[in-house]
């Protein structure tokens, strides 16, 4: 399956785009819900390290990821692996929300 990956740096978060870049790859690996960062992690790595080599200036403070980040049944996303591998801060913009149980523990200071 051929697929197009793209990463772009905006400074302003509207219109003044920095840095751009599209790569058309083919994807050898299946698509298996819940496992999209052992597919795409490693080319989106490639993307954002080839923008730190032309352009470090333009390098940004946080990264947002097409993919669910914490908020995934196992708590790690393709957001989340993304954070870890580039050590750098990302957050995950999914299209679509894991349908998981999520509990909240409130504690009252003193």
């Amino acid at each position: 399956m051929h697929c197009v990956f793209s990463s772009s740096v905006s400074s302003d978060g509207r219109t003044r785009v920095e840095y751009e870049e599209m790569r058309m790859v083919e994807l050898t690996a299946p698509y298996v819900p819940g496992y999209l960062a052992f597919r795409e992690a490693d080319l989106l790595v490639e993307l954002v390290e080839r923008q730190k080599s032309v352009m470090p200036e333009v390098t940004p403070q946080v990264i947002l990821i097409d993919g669910n980040g914490i908020l995934h049944p196992h708590r790690f996303g393709l957001a989340s692996h993304m954070g870890v591998l580039l050590d750098m801060p990302t957050v995950g913009v999914a299209k679509n929300l894991f349908q998981v149980h999520v509990n909240i523990r409130l504690s009252i200071m003193p």
